[in-house]
């Protein structure tokens, strides 16, 4: 077990042989996409990887991805605080064929017979899979003037919103008239 940065390179055979565990807090300036997308590039990533071979005689690569930073709110354009937990479940495999040969419940990580591996790229875009689609703060905290919230009076959305004529109608008008 090591608590250190993740190895840059590694041969994922031969640790899945050894049952490798590797745990490490890292901060986010560490990863480069995930440094570009939040806000300061302050944050911390916790993770806990555990490589080797399962039942089925399958090289695995499992484990799990704390990290707490913040974000720019796609509403008000403030700082959020995101937190993302992420399970990893990768069998590894060394091509496209065996990939399409796994179980249904797990994904490939597509990795040549001789090739070696960054635990921090797979790691980096396990949490990219993770980070919300959209980030915003909650309704009562956010900036915004706007509210994204239905009423809670019952009514619809085609209550809330105007009936706006139709630019095209005076086209219409001038074909009827024809």
């Amino acid at each position: 077990m090591f608590d250190e940065p993740l190895p840059k390179q590694v041969d994922l055979r031969k640790l899945a042989g050894r049952e490798a565990h590797f745990n490490a807090k890292l901060d986010v300036a560490v990863m480069k996409r995930i440094a570009d997308a939040v806000v300061g590039k302050n944050g911390f990533i916790d993770v806990d990887l555990h490589i080797g071979v399962d039942e089925y005689r399958d090289r695995y690569l499992k484990g799990d991805v704390h990290c707490e930073a913040e974000v720019v709110c796609q509403r008000c354009l403030q700082p959020v605080a995101v937190v993302v937990d992420t399970p990893i479940n990768l069998h590894i495999v060394w091509d496209e064929k065996q990939a399409e040969q796994l179980r249904g419940d797990v994904d490939p990580l597509i990795v040549g017979e001789d090739d070696l591996v960054d635990l921090n790229e797979v790691v980096e875009d396990e949490l990219i899979l993770s980070f919300p689609f959209v980030s915003h703060h909650a309704n009562a905290d956010c900036a915004s003037k706007h509210n994204y919230e239905l009423p809670s009076d019952g009514t619809s959305v085609k209550d809330v919103t105007e009936e706006k004529e139709n630019p095209f109608s005076v086209l219409a008008k001038l074909k009827a008239d024809k």
